[in-house]
């Protein structure tokens, strides 16, 4: 072989070695990337970001929300329902902002709060419009019908004579946690339901029986006040108007109409407000006693939807305390409710 094929070889050779060591190289480096990307760094106990602390110092509170949550997971929504007339003191802990005293019957703060509600709330969600209307329909019914029934039970003992001889809610409505209080936060609970799934005139079919339940038993205590005086101080505080319809005008209106025709009946001293609906399961929610007195933050990935709502009344016209100034603004919600029926058709 002649030195110019062998100098040829050995160009040839050495180009071929550095083609391979070439690709070599390529490939290493492309394992050493795919492995630096795919590589999580394990932060040291010193660099972890530290767990929020739901307990805020109170851990039997905590306890409390934590058990209530896993009550309601392991109920069905058909027990869900049911349920809604137990009286869960666990449900509403509190006002809300600055802790000014709220008045009777906190119909808004019951439901907005109660976790068992909000798990039968995100399950009609999720059927489809003419089943979620016909179960909340029926939803509403049911409960209406026991707290009506409730009423009934406690006149006619007094009517006949026969009254309670003690303070103890299982000689009226058996055994449980059921009573007029709990049936009271049910009806209200599935009016916020037909507010949110059914269509306005269900919700304005729904407030007149309210107004009628409460003329209906106003008068049969006018024609017996001897024996149903004394019931009616406690019945009256359940049926009467109360704020909690002007929460609900407003949310037929948002979801309807324009909010706006229906705020612009209320005095701004009502403060129409914005809070969330959080899910059952959210770990703390607005009503929480832990977040209310111990500033834990509410569980904001968990919300359900967002209402408008008043959460007190106001000293003009001593609304507080009396019915005419109460049911003024209340009727010219509805009325307005109505009118706006009207105009769409």
């Amino acid at each position: 072989m002649n030195p110019k094929s062998q100098t040829q070889q050995k160009s040839r050779r050495l180009k071929i070695a550095l083609v391979i060591a070439l690709f070599v190289a390529a490939n290493v480096a492309l394992i050493v990337w795919r492995m630096n990307r795919l590589s999580v760094t394990v932060p040291t106990s010193m660099e972890r970001e530290p767990e929020p602390d739901l307990t805020a110092g109170v851990p039997i509170q905590r306890g409390r929300i934590e058990d209530f949550i896993q009550r309601v997971k392991a109920e069905s929504l058909e027990q869900s329902i049911d349920n809604l007339n137990f009286h869960e003191r666990l449900v509403f802990r509190g006002g809300v902002g600055d802790m000014v005293a709220l008045y009777w019957p906190h119909a808004t703060e019951r439901c907005l709060s109660n976790r068992r509600l909000a798990r039968v709330f995100e399950d009609l969600s999720n059927l489809p419009e003419a089943d979620r209307v016909k179960r909340t329909e029926a939803i509403f019914q049911k409960h209406y019908e026991d707290f009506k029934g409730s009423i009934e039970f406690i006149m006619s003992r007094w009517e006949a004579g026969n009254p309670p001889t003690r303070v103890a809610v299982a000689e009226q409505f058996g055994h449980g946690r059921r009573s007029l209080t709990s049936h009271f936060w049910a009806v209200c609970g599935s009016l916020l339901l037909v507010a949110h799934f059914c269509p306005a005139e269900s919700s304005i079919d729904k407030y007149r029986l309210m107004v009628t339940l409460h003329e209906d038993c106003r008068s049969r205590v006018d024609s017996d006040p001897e024996h149903l005086q004394l019931p009616w101080t406690e019945i009256k505080n359940f049926t009467r108007p109360d704020l909690y319809y002007i929460n609900l005008a407003l949310w037929v209106a948002d979801r309807h109409f324009d909010v706006a025709q229906v705020k612009r009946h209320i005095p701004d001293a009502l403060n129409v407000t914005t809070v969330p609906l959080h899910a059952w399961n959210a770990h703390t929610n607005a009503f929480d006693f832990t977040h209310q007195k111990r500033g834990v933050p509410t569980d904001d990935e968990r919300i359900l939807t967002t209402l408008s709502v008043c959460f007190d009344w106001h000293d003009e016209g001593d609304t507080r305390f009396n019915y005419e100034p109460r049911q003024k603004i209340i009727s010219q919600c509805w009325a307005e409710l109505r009118r706006q029926i009207s105009g769409r058709k």
